[in-house]
């Protein structure tokens, strides 16, 4: 599968790409075993979501639910490493990325932009994107529910 980033961001799948921090070949890529996600797959849903923040947020989430089922940790030779934060990172940016938008939405929805819908409620229902592993570490919840008072 295909990779190709231009740092000078000329289509909106070089944006995308330099958003999510996919902007270095595999093995630096940013699904766990280091691949890059495909120019196939941004280009797809670049064409069926038409919106650059939706993409993000899709594929945020999707890189969220690759790092939920990878060994958090490895232990060999005496030495340990641990990589337990990658689903909750790409998690809580997907968040942020949802955050965003509906903040644009709401200034901009005189202009039609408030009809995309991103929330996160009922995503075991009809939103395949939130994954078995939010759910059971009560990483899943509502947006206005995720931010504790102990994260202020």
């Amino acid at each position: 599968m295909a990779f190709t980033y231009d740092p000078a961001l000329p289509t909106q799948r070089d944006q995308i790409r330099f958003e999510l921090g996919d902007t270095r070949v595999a093995p630096a890529g940013i699904l766990p075993n280091g691949e890059n996600v495909p120019d196939e797959t941004i280009d797809a849903l670049i064409e069926q979501l038409s919106d650059k923040d939706h993409v993000i947020f899709n594929i945020a989430h999707q890189a969220s639910a690759a790092w939920s089922k990878v060994p958090t940790s490895y232990n060999a030779d005496g030495q340990s490493i641990s990589r337990s934060d990658g689903s909750a990172n790409w998690l809580n940016f997907a968040r942020q990325k949802l955050t965003e938008r509906q903040t644009f939405a709401s200034k901009t929805s005189d202009v039609g932009f408030g009809s995309v819908d991103l929330s996160l409620d009922g995503a075991g229902e009809n939103n395949d994107v939130t994954d078995e592993f939010a759910r059971r570490t009560k990483l899943y919840r509502r947006p206005t529910q995720f931010y504790s008072s102990k994260w202020h």
